[in-house]
């Protein structure tokens, strides 16, 4: 395919990619689904995933929109490792997931992290802790979790995936970190970190997903 001269001029916008890591059944689609379409049903069927790639775009408080490129993984093993070596160096952020009602799922998200610092790998992350809609069955006690995040430096949330607007101010912050990185300086807190999410489609389709609309604070 020939690009013209005329494209070539113009510098083309960054597009950020977030990895997003856990173990199986942790929720990890569920949480891009519903922040993509806006219409997961909590206790719908999990399918396994294998990989997908979703791009939105999100506007931030100076009304920029920013690409964001999200990879959906597989479900991690409890070692947590072996699938980094080819995640790790594409990401700008990541978003690791585990489940309030499994200890083991955020054992693995704590490896997790500590294997990404190993690589050398320095860029911001969030980490959500799912099914909050199941504190009957909770194996995560929130205030060691939250000393462990507290402890790494990291921004921790738990939710619930039915929840959306919850869902979409840990990524929001998450690309808000990316920008700054970057020298952009978006970054911003409290409620406000809310933002819209608008055109969504899945990469390398013509296809839209969802009516393109805007989602409101």
């Amino acid at each position: 395919m020939q690009i013209s001269n005329e494209k070539c001029k113009h510098k083309m916008p960054k597009c950020y990619k977030i990895v997003i890591l856990g173990c199986k059944k942790v929720g990890k689609t569920a949480i891009i689904e519903q922040l993509v379409h806006g219409h997961h049903k909590i206790g719908s069927s999990l399918h396994p995933t294998i990989e997908d790639i979703y791009e939105v775009l999100i506007e931030n408080e100076q009304n920029v929109k920013e690409k964001v490129r999200i990879f959906d993984t597989a479900g991690l093993e409890e070692s947590g490792t072996s699938e980094l070596s080819k995640h790790v160096p594409i990401a700008d952020g990541f978003i690791l997931v585990y489940s309030i009602a499994s200890k083991l799922t955020l054992d693995v998200v704590e490896n997790v992290k500590k294997e990404i610092e190993k690589k050398g790998k320095e860029c911001p992350l969030v980490v959500l802790g799912t099914k909050t809609d199941l504190l009957e069955q909770r194996e995560c006690d929130y205030k060691s979790a939250m000393k462990w995040a507290e402890t790494e430096k990291v921004k921790l949330y738990e939710i619930c995936v039915g929840d959306r607007q919850a869902l979409k101010e840990p990524l929001v912050w998450l690309v808000s970190r990316m920008g700054c990185q970057t020298g952009k300086g978006y970054l911003t807190t409290g409620k406000s970190d809310v933002k819209k999410f608008l055109s969504k489609k899945r990469a390398g389709s013509s296809k839209s997903l969802a009516k393109e609309n805007s989602v409101s604070d």
